[in-house]
């Protein structure tokens, strides 16, 4: 005979979960473990049934998108980027392939890029003298060796400019 209090049904149902958590736990296993391929195949299908959906949403919402995942990296940009390189330590060979199809498709994006940071003297480019000409490791090197690395260089290159 079903309930006819609502409340009053919630409110067993909350109790009775409470008090048999671990033998609802159990039992849950067990459901699964009996129907892996059930519940595979579940997924699968509700997959390829919503794919056209989801993907129609992605294309008609890819400005808002593209906004919210920007303003979250700014949010959790470490903990994106430790979770990057942590990715990437763990996939050496994976993200190996990956910077080199990058590299192979914009190399004449990445050379500008180096010639940026060459005319401007970013850290890692002065880094990378630095390090060429020493036995210090690109890590070893602190902020203040590059700023004043980097000084050195803007006099080196007005003294060049001005004996032209």
């Amino acid at each position: 005979m079903p309930y006819k209090d609502i409340e009053k049904r919630r409110e067993t149902t909350r109790k009775y979960r409470e008090a048999n958590r671990e033998k609802i736990k159990l039992a849950n296993a067990a459901y699964r473990e009996r129907n892996k391929e059930a519940i595979l195949e579940r997924g699968r299908s509700h997959y390829h049934a919503n794919k056209e959906y989801h993907k129609r949403y992605r294309e008609e919402n890819r400005e808002k998108r593209l906004a919210y995942f920007k303003e979250w990296y700014a949010n959790n940009r470490e903990y994106s980027m430790a979770k990057n390189l942590e990715w990437a330590k763990n996939n050496r060979e994976r993200s190996k392939e990956i910077k080199q199809k990058y590299a192979a498709t914009h190399s004449e994006k990445e050379k500008q890029r180096h010639l940026d940071y060459r005319n401007d003297l970013h850290r890692s480019y002065v880094a990378r003298v630095i390090s060429r000409h020493s036995s210090l490791a690109f890590s070893d090197i602190p902020p203040a060796l590059i700023e004043a690395k980097a000084a050195h260089l803007k006099l080196l290159r007005a003294i060049r400019g001005a004996s032209k």
